[in-house]
């Protein structure tokens, strides 16, 4: 969604000043499903992101003298919910009551659903300038 929003932006900002019609609502209908300079913005965005996520992680590797201890401190106690302490979130009730069994399935399924959000929001809400780009990244921070 932040990768749309800011090529939206971009793309206003390239636009000359008397030129309102970026501006005004586009029907679905009227745009076109993937714009390819979106798609190679996209990769440029990801990968900027995938830059900046290696350097932090090297920064916590310097600091930490060598040892990756941290990632499983940070990351995967939080994807594996180790900790069932009572709390405001819901996984430690859910985890409490289900059967070991299941607790897989129910991990997949509390942290994969959240990868099915994104393409029905923006097909739905993203191309719809100038305000669903917000709506889209609004809906994903919330």
């Amino acid at each position: 969604p932040f990768a749309h929003l800011a090529w939206c932006q971009r793309q206003d900002l390239r636009s000359d000043g008397a030129d309102h019609s970026s501006l005004s609502y586009r029907r679905s209908k009227e745009d076109t499903l993937i714009q390819f300079g979106f798609l190679a913005y996209f990769v440029c965005f990801a990968l900027a992101v995938l830059l900046l996520l290696a350097c932090l992680a090297g920064a916590s590797l310097a600091l930490e003298r060598g040892s990756w201890h941290f990632l499983s401190a940070c990351y995967v106690s939080v994807l594996m919910v180790n900790d069932l302490t009572p709390n405001v979130g819901m996984f430690w009730y859910i985890f409490i009551e289900m059967f070991d069994r299941f607790r897989s399935l129910f991990l997949f399924i509390f942290h994969a659903h959240l990868a099915f959000y994104p393409l029905p929001l923006h097909l739905r809400l993203g191309r719809h300038r100038p305000v669903g780009p917000w709506l889209h990244c609004l809906l994903a921070l919330s």
